[in-house]
């Protein structure tokens, strides 16, 4: 039969201080659902998760406090200090994919944990050049053409 960890535990394994403000956050809804989208780790379950998803590895210096119920990470920094409240694909949880939904936990909980559809945003468009030497099939010239962004 598995213990489950006490605070002290996490905050031992997490090798850093977490801001009060999770901590109070963590002892009286940690484990339940903030809304019908959110649901806050619990003690019980939040070094699993953060293991599970190799936050540490992914993301140094933050912590996965929850998800989405869609495949998508609640991620604050470690640190005493109060930070914004982030959302990230499990698939992708590199810093440079991270979307802020709140400036610091108290204003995410008051708004009710709400999270961002981030499905209708777009990626950032690149452009490219080729350059071609020689004879270009009329297949790949079609292939070429239907890639390149119209500006």
């Amino acid at each position: 039969m598995a213990t489950i960890p006490t605070i002290d535990e996490v905050l031992d394994w997490a090798g850093q201080a977490l801001p009060d403000d999770y901590l109070d956050l963590l002892k009286t809804h940690g484990g339940d659902f903030c809304n019908d989208r959110v649901c806050l780790y619990g003690v019980a379950d939040i070094i699993e998760r953060n293991e599970t998803y190799e936050v540490r590895r992914f993301c140094p210096g933050f912590i996965a406090i929850g998800d989405d119920s869609g495949g998508r990470a609640v991620v604050i920094a470690l640190g005493k200090d109060p930070g914004p409240v982030y959302l990230v694909d499990y698939g992708s949880m590199m810093p440079d994919d991270f979307h802020v939904i709140a400036l610091d936990i108290k204003t995410w909980v008051a708004a009710g944990c709400q999270v961002k559809d981030l499905s209708a945003q777009r990626a950032p468009a690149y452009r490219i050049g080729i350059r071609w030497e020689g004879k270009m099939s009329p297949s790949a010239l079609k292939v070429l053409r239907a890639l390149s962004p119209r500006a």
